[in-house]
């Protein structure tokens, strides 16, 4: 089953994309932009664990590491990103559960 999720995180993505500090930058621009979900899932993870205060950041590369595990198929992980996303910045659980149904 495919999750539709895609507009949804562009949208939040944008949204937050100029929220905060870059974080390592390389790091940063491979969580946000690369196609490789392999590369997509470690820089994401590095900033995820670079900023664990940063909510916003957090939850946007948690919404971009889900996409990267469903594009290789690993819907429960990426369902429990989005989650997980959703927990650590309220302001775009909105459209995030809009993706999620």
């Amino acid at each position: 089953m495919r999750l539709d999720i895609f507009p949804a995180l562009l949208l939040t993505g944008l949204m937050l994309a100029g929220s905060g500090e870059a974080q390592t930058s390389g790091d940063s621009a491979r969580c946000n932009i690369n196609s490789d979900p392999a590369i997509v899932i470690r820089s994401c993870t590095a900033v995820i664990n670079a900023n664990p205060t940063r909510h916003d950041q957090v939850s946007l590369a948690l919404s971009n590491r889900a996409v990267a595990y469903e594009k290789l198929g690993q819907n429960d992980r990426a369902m429990a990103d989005l989650d997980e996303a959703i927990k650590q910045d309220s302001t775009s659980s909105t459209e995030i559960r809009r993706a999620q149904s």
